[in-house]
């Protein structure tokens, strides 16, 4: 149940970025390209502390280089992680860093010289909250819709305190 919770919120976030308007992101443990396509982006950026983040880095560089991601829901990637509540909750925390480490370094991009470059990041859309709890009622098979959207649901309380855990971190060392 965990892990197809995790699954789902992946699956939401790639369709999503599929949309029009959407920002085209794939988990790199399902993501696939040219060594050359991946070289002339500068790979995953290093300064990422934990892994959390760098894919949807290196997803923007690449579409800010031009490169269009396709989707391909046909194509099959088994990437087993049998999570259990405790994991679950490690994981979107650490995603939660990540989120922060990934708006963090999408500010210094733009204005290098800016202190807190992740303050914008509150322009918060309901409506991705909203499709996000709503998703499985659309994807999923009856027996777990309910599960896998509360989980859902609750995936963000730890995403946001790992948002805020390293916004802070990041404060202090910049002291």
């Amino acid at each position: 149940l965990w892990s197809g919770a995790s699954q789902a919120l992946v699956t939401y976030i790639t369709a999503r970025g599929q949309q029009p308007g959407g920002e085209p992101f794939f988990a790199s443990n399902n993501l696939a390209l040219a060594r050359a396509v991946f070289d002339e982006c500068a790979g995953f950026d290093e300064t990422f502390p934990l892994a959390g983040g760098e894919d949807r880095d290196l997803c923007r560089r690449l579409v800010e280089r031009g490169r269009r991601l396709v989707w391909v829901p046909a194509a099959v990637v088994d990437h087993d992680h049998l999570l259990t509540m405790r994991s679950f909750w490690r994981q979107h925390f650490r995603y939660g860093r990540g989120a922060y480490q990934f708006h963090r370094a999408q500010g210094l991009r733009a204005d290098p010289a800016d202190q807190d470059p992740s303050r914008g990041v509150w322009d918060v859309r309901a409506r991705f909250y909203l499709d996000l709890v709503r998703s499985p009622f659309v994807h999923r098979a009856a027996p777990q819709r309910l599960r896998i959207a509360t989980l859902l649901l609750f995936s963000q309380l730890p995403n946001a305190l790992g948002f805020f855990a390293e916004r802070r971190r990041a404060q202090r060392e910049a002291r």
